[in-house]
């Protein structure tokens, strides 16, 4: 028969949120034995157990114990002392039973912090669909450059943690502040996407030789089914930009092929390809799992209460070899579910992997913080995390704090995140900041007319080719085996365009054209085609183009749509 001592704790933790497997390790610390807690468990699941062939040591008391020497021995007694060596007995037996079930229950209620940390990995992370949540940030950094040859190349060797923060700070002695809170909502739908909703505040002040810029933005960010969308509740000002074309609008920052087109037309380099493919429930468990390698509990603090839950509160360092292995164990899992690459990472891109890993963290001088974990659930309802850092690079020194503060509520309720209504795209968006931004539009447009001169002069090149193929410049398609023997007068780009497409072994499919939405450029011949005006209209008058520039004649030459070649019309003829 399972002890009922050990029946009714096994169920009221598993009605706490713990599993088997965390009260298991449990009772075999507290010295039942492996038979009594699997027939404990047996009962409680309502499963038929084989006879015991001998009683658990702990058959009478939730905690493991033997009776006492005076019960031991009162079958054996007297007939006239029995009753006091009864008595006895019994009450050796109320003293095991009672002082055996307190310390077991003392046990159940005060885990090991390692205990509380597996539980928490185990379950309440992987447990957890939903929740609200707010987070403070805070970042400073202080740059000092290096002040002499000597020092600079002492600097090469160190590692680089942060290369960039010297290319923003400059070479002057500078300080980076950082201020950010957000808070919202996560929940996972149907699908199993993670769909956020944050509402985000943030300043940044830079201050450098004795001047200070401060920039501040407000808005809302929501991801969902992998669609992310941005909402500017206040824009920051960066004076030659006007960037009000962004507040209060949704816009959809999804990637296509208008969006690579965008960043070849105004960046000057594709947009970054995001592998395909998505990390399934095992993948995420994995990860979280190799998160606990890289997290030590130091201390534990008095519990507290958090959003009325009560929590246990223990301190923490973040382990750097343990972080390394993490590192390693979340590429590998990643690699495999995003690149269908196998799950084992090869030598060189593990040494690459752990280089870049050392090289990060030993930038750190310190790496901690707190964790508040459910008593009842084992969520992780508040997390603070500190870091300290220093590191030198061949600009000079840095130096810096960050601390992050989340606080997480309502777990597993019924949260819910959908995609905002009339959201535009970015494409839309960024034309009309184009519009609207004076710096930007002329960006825009002296990359316009770069393209027209050029085009010009590509077309002018196979004007040329169908000129030496029929003695005259085109005026209808030819075979070139035979060319017309009268040339055709053509008048209009468009009849330009067909003619080169249309001859013969020229081998041109396309012809270049205004890149302008209903603009056009113009072609004209005189009547033996023997001469030609060639033209594109510039948005620049004042184009450096212009500076050396003669205006050809209009003398002989039928062209449709202009009169004359002066700026700001460019010409090209012969």
């Amino acid at each position: 028969m399972p002890d009922e001592n050990l029946v009714k704790y096994i169920k009221e933790g598993l009605a706490q949120g713990r599993t088997e497997d965390i009260l298991r390790p449990l009772l075999l610390a507290a010295g039942w034995t492996p038979q009594a807690i699997d027939e404990a468990f047996a009962s409680v699941k309502g499963v038929a157990m084989p006879a015991s062939t001998s009683s658990p040591a702990s058959a009478s008391a939730f905690a493991p114990g033997t009776m006492s020497a005076s019960a031991a021995t009162a079958a054996s007694a007297p007939s006239h002392g029995r009753k006091w060596a009864w008595m006895a007995g019994l009450a050796a037996a109320l003293v095991a039973v009672i002082g055996g079930g307190w310390a077991a229950y003392a046990y159940f209620m005060n885990p090991s912090p390692q205990q509380v940390l597996d539980a928490m990995f185990q379950n309440g992370f992987s447990g957890m669909t939903s929740a609200d949540n707010d987070t403070a940030l805070a970042l400073n950094i202080h740059f000092t450059p290096a002040s002499t040859t000597a020092s600079a190349s002492a600097s090469a060797s160190a590692p680089a943690a942060m290369p960039y923060a010297a290319m923003l700070l400059g070479g002057n002695p500078a300080t980076l502040s950082v201020q950010a809170s957000s808070s919202g909502v996560f929940a996972s739908d149907a699908g199993g996407n993670r769909n956020t909703d944050e509402n985000i505040q943030a300043s940044v002040n830079i201050g450098t030789s004795g001047e200070t810029i401060a920039v501040s933005g407000a808005g809302e960010v929501r991801v969902v089914d992998g669609v992310a969308y941005l909402n500017l509740a206040t824009v920051p000002s960066f004076g030659i930009f006007n960037l009000s074309a962004l507040q209060g609008k949704w816009i959809a920052l999804q990637a296509d092929s208008s969006t690579e087109s965008l960043a070849q037309n105004f960046i000057g380099a594709p947009s970054l390809a995001v592998p395909s493919g998505t990390l399934s429930a095992a993948d995420v468990q994995s990860i979280i799992a190799s998160m606990e390698q890289a997290i030590t509990i130091t201390k534990t603090l008095p519990d507290e209460t958090v959003g009325g839950v009560s929590d246990y509160h223990y301190q923490y360092v973040i382990d750097p070899q343990g972080a390394q292995r993490a590192a390693l164990s979340a590429a590998a899992i990643a690699a495999h579910a995003l690149q269908g690459a196998t799950s084992t990472l090869d030598a060189s891109t593990t040494a690459a992997i752990n280089e870049g890993v050392t090289n990060f963290l030993g930038a750190f001088t310190s790496m901690g913080g707190d964790l508040w974990i459910g008593k009842h659930d084992h969520d992780l309802h508040q997390a603070s995390l500190s870091l300290a850092f220093s590191t030198t690079t061949p600009a000079g020194d840095i130096q810096g704090t960050l601390t992050v503060t989340s606080t997480l509520a309502n777990i597993n309720g019924q949260q819910s995140v959908s995609a905002p209504e009339g959201a535009e795209s970015i494409q839309a968006v960024f034309q009309s900041l184009v519009a609207s931004s004076p710096a930007l539009s002329a960006t825009q447009s002296a990359g316009r007319d770069a393209r027209r001169i050029s085009d010009l002069h590509e077309i002018q090149n196979a004007l040329e080719l169908y000129y030496n193929k029929c003695g005259y410049y085109p005026g209808s398609a030819a075979a070139f085996q035979a060319c017309p023997a009268v040339h055709a007068q053509i008048t209009t780009f468009a009849s330009l365009s067909a003619a080169l497409r249309g001859s013969s072994s020229l081998g041109i499919t396309t012809v270049p054209n205004d890149p302008s939405a209903g603009a056009t450029y113009y072609y004209g011949t005189d009547a033996a085609g023997s001469r030609y005006i060639l033209a594109a209209r510039l948005e620049d008058p004042n184009n450096a183009v212009f500076m050396q520039y003669m205006p050809p004649s209009f003398a002989g030459i039928r062209i449709s749509g202009i009169a004359s070649c002066a700026a700001p019309m460019y010409c090209l003829s012969l």
